[in-house]
């Protein structure tokens, strides 16, 4: 009898374990379409944020505005360390005027290894940029690793580099 009842419980421990397993299974593939589909509002988080510090640096051709201007705006969108640098190169170009290609539109084309943090996102953004040089327009589509932090509970850009 107790081996009949040894058995038995076994075989309901068995059964227990595979169902949780095949249940975590689907919840993993849930997990991946969810991240799937919500790439595509990530991508426009990034194309959105990358916008808009395009409409500042643009700013500074068509008006004369203060540094504290821009650091306001700017602070908006951006997080350390490239706010730091960004405000660095507008406090230069600010005073000592120079000429620079012009953004004109900028898209993300496409967004991949998309890593969440609870503080952060870091992703692999193709960017398609066009612009206006001294001479004409042209197109580039560069890769980036794409850093962002959430300030506030507001997503900023933190970073991004060049990928080769």
């Amino acid at each position: 009898m107790k081996k009949g009842l040894l058995v038995f419980l076994m075989l309901i421990a068995i059964f227990v374990h595979g169902k949780l397993i095949f249940a975590n299974e689907s919840k993993t593939e849930e997990n991946i379409e969810k991240n799937v589909e919500n790439m595509g509002s990530e991508l426009v988080l990034i194309e959105n944020l990358f916008r808009e510090r395009t409409h500042i640096w643009n700013d500074l051709y068509e008006s004369n505005r203060k540094l504290e201007f821009y650091k306001e705006k700017l602070s908006q969108v951006v997080a350390e360390p490239l706010l730091a640098f960004d405000l660095g190169v507008l406090e230069s170009l600010l005073n000592d005027p120079t000429d620079l290609d012009r953004v004109l539109e900028v898209n993300v084309v496409q967004l991949e290894d998309l890593y969440y943090g609870k503080t952060n996102m870091i992703s692999t953004a193709t960017i398609l940029w066009k612009m206006k040089g001294l001479e004409a327009q042209y197109v580039e589509e560069i890769r980036y690793k794409v850093i962002l932090v959430k300030d506030k509970g507001v997503w900023k850009l933190s970073d991004y580099s060049v990928i080769q």
